[in-house]
């Protein structure tokens, strides 16, 4: 029921100088297939005294320079999701320099935070307001999923990164959406067996602008010597009534 949560590192570069930073910069355990792993996006702050220049901070919708890029070395989509994490104010520990509570930093292990306490408020709002009380970690990626925000633009320059459709390997599923997230519906705790289908009937409004459906699921242990560690292979198909 665990919901964790890993930083995607600070190792992003552009070390072929193409403009874009460079994919397979991510390790474990932001690897890992049934965790959370998040990127970094730009915060917007034009105020910020911290060691990244006002640029890093500008574009809701860009990646942040140094975020880690997936994927994994068998090719599964990393980053999950991304959230801000330039010139993020945040406390200071009591041991570091100067005067002062808060001071502003930057990094994945910025961006994270951030988004566990958005998954804190969403699994609040499932068990109070729901009353979805047994909330499964699977759940919780799905609903970030379906509501997350395809970014459109790393830098200035939409043309790059996070520029791609939605989920890519620079952004994940999108950014960290939380007031979308507490709409979702949802089935959850649902299993199959191999060979095995499920379906269910959604009614979608005539005025419904959009319609988002994810499949998550939590997969099984794998072996570290196989080369690839997908061990149930979920399908999801949708079918219009016609």
């Amino acid at each position: 029921n665990l919901v964790i949560m890993f930083a995607a590192a600070n190792e992003g570069i552009d070390d072929d100088g193409d403009g874009e930073i460079d994919l397979d910069s991510m390790g474990s355990p932001a690897t890992a297939k049934n965790v959370i792993s998040i990127g970094a996006s730009e915060n917007l702050r034009s105020n910020a005294t911290g060691s990244w220049p006002a640029w890093a901070s500008n574009n809701i919708s860009g990646m942040a320079t140094f975020s880690s890029r997936g994927p994994t070395d068998d090719n599964r989509l990393k980053p999950d999701f991304s959230a801000p994490g330039t010139n993020i104010l945040s406390t200071k520990s009591r041991y570091s320099a100067g005067s002062g509570d808060y001071q502003f930093m930057s990094g994945t292990s910025m961006a994270t935070p951030v988004s566990a306490g958005a998954t804190a408020l969403l699994l609040q709002h499932l068990i109070e307001n729901v009353n979805h009380t047994n909330t499964s970690s699977a759940l919780v990626k799905g609903i970030l999923a379906t509501s997350a925000v395809d970014m459109m633009g790393q830098y200035n320059d939409v043309t790059n990164g996070a520029g791609e459709t939605a989920p890519n390997n620079h952004e994940g599923w999108g950014r960290i959406h939380l007031l979308d997230a507490a709409s979702a519906s949802f089935v959850d705790r649902e299993s199959l067996s191999t060979g095995e289908e499920r379906g269910w009937s959604i009614n979608v409004p005539a005025a419904a602008p959009t319609m988002q459906v994810m499949l998550s699921y939590n997969d099984a242990t794998s072996s570290p010597v196989v080369s690839a560690n997908l061990v149930n292979d979920v399908d999801l198909s949708i079918k219009d009534p016609s």
